[in-house]
């Protein structure tokens, strides 16, 4: 689980981390993935009226199946 939050830092732009903070986040786990699995990692920016919000969706390239997603809102 720990790697999927660090495909999640590495695909956020970094102006986001370094310019604004955490203020709620949820994270989604739907399912494994084990060594050699190939992924695909998506992110998206969103500006809303309450803040920033980031999406991440991490994919099995075999199956296109979401194994996980990340939501960070920012403040």
């Amino acid at each position: 689980n720990e790697k999927y939050i660090e495909w999640d830092i590495e695909s956020r732009p970094i102006e986001i981390s370094k310019n604004h903070m955490i203020k709620d986040m949820n994270i989604k786990y739907e399912r494994e993935t084990v060594y050699n699995d190939k992924i695909k990692v998506y992110a998206q920016v969103e500006k809303t009226e309450q803040g920033i919000v980031t999406i991440h969706k991490i994919i099995s390239t075999v199956n296109e199946k979401e194994l996980t997603r990340v939501e960070i809102r920012w403040e």
